[in-house]
């Protein structure tokens, strides 16, 4: 049974495009781009603790020593 109908049939490139459009591609670069792709979150968990700190630093502890 086809998306079409009950009627359609469905041809060999229609059976193949289906067959092969749920594959992950294959890069050659792939560890490559995972690495880098991995460094984005460690950016961002170190910005927030640096902006923790600065906040700290500046902020809260001058406050707190009047």
């Amino acid at each position: 049974m086809g998306i079409n109908g009950i009627h359609t049939l469905i041809t060999i490139e229609e059976r193949e495009f289906q067959a092969n459009i749920l594959q992950t591609p294959i890069e050659l670069d792939e560890q490559k781009e995972m690495n880098i792709t991995r460094r984005y979150p460690a950016y961002l968990m170190i910005s927030g603790v640096m902006i923790i700190m600065v906040t700290l630093v500046f902020y809260y502890w001058p406050i707190n020593m009047n």
